[in-house]
């Protein structure tokens, strides 16, 4: 068992950070790249979470790996997010989604699979990203 589940979320339910450099300018070039695709195709690739608990000890489903996706998908009204979510504890959670039981079944969720990043800690899986999504184009 991998403790990963996929599963579409509501976008309000997910918290997410939004880096001043993607939205002030700095990384233009990105931002509208990234608005162009996700505005012609949707979201391809989905977002890597965490369900973590918070400061006041509440569950809560974090972005580890699709901020700048985040951002853009609040902006084109998204109501739910294609999720790859690191389950805080695989026995106990409300996540009702699709059991991830190897690499394959996450690397068959990817549209972008050249240069995908499975990175792992202690065995465990803890991350999930394109190489260098800017690179490829497939954002």
């Amino acid at each position: 068992m991998t403790g990963l589940v996929y599963k579409e979320l509501p976008i309000e339910d997910i918290t997410h950070l939004t880096r001043a450099e993607f939205i002030n300018g700095q990384e233009q070039k990105f931002y509208n790249a990234l608005l162009n695709s996700m505005t012609e195709h949707g979201m391809r690739d989905p977002i890597f979470i965490s369900q973590l608990k918070d400061k006041d000890n509440k569950v809560i489903l974090k972005v580890m790996v699709g901020n700048n996706r985040m951002v853009i998908a609040k902006q084109l009204g998204f109501k739910l997010i294609r999720s790859i979510v690191k389950l805080l504890d695989p026995n106990n959670n409300n996540i009702e989604g699709k059991p991830l039981n190897n690499e394959q079944e996450i690397i068959d969720l990817f549209f972008s699979k050249e240069g995908l990043q499975i990175k792992k800690e202690d065995g465990v899986i803890c991350e999930v990203m394109p190489k260098n999504p800017q690179k490829y184009g497939k954002i």
